[in-house]
């Protein structure tokens, strides 16, 4: 009985973890004009608007992309795809930088 209830425990706190992580893991625009507003540095691969509704960078190949939840480490640029190892590989179009 005692096995039950550490399991069950165990399992309550995952699922709390879990909540919590997705909904920390960004903030919504408060409003249109911060929504529209540029990232903070220059994006020489182009921009996408992310989960939050916020305007962010593309990935370079080899940068860090993917992640839970929802793609919170950012996306891949064009002709670049997010690999099961969290990187972005292939050759960016727009300059022909590749990673593999």
């Amino acid at each position: 009985m005692r096995f039950l209830a550490c399991l069950f425990s165990v399992l309550v706190i995952v699922i709390l973890l879990s909540h919590i992580q997705r909904c920390t893991a960004c903030q919504r625009c408060r409003s249109d004009e911060e929504c529209q507003a540029p990232p903070p540095t220059p994006c020489p691969y182009g921009e996408y608007i992310n989960i939050c509704g916020r305007r962010a960078c593309l990935k370079a190949p080899g940068e860090r992309c993917g992640g839970p939840p929802r793609n919170s480490f950012g996306e891949c640029t064009s002709g670049t795809y997010c690999q099961q190892d969290g990187r972005c590989h292939g050759c960016a179009q727009a300059t022909m930088e590749c990673f593999d």
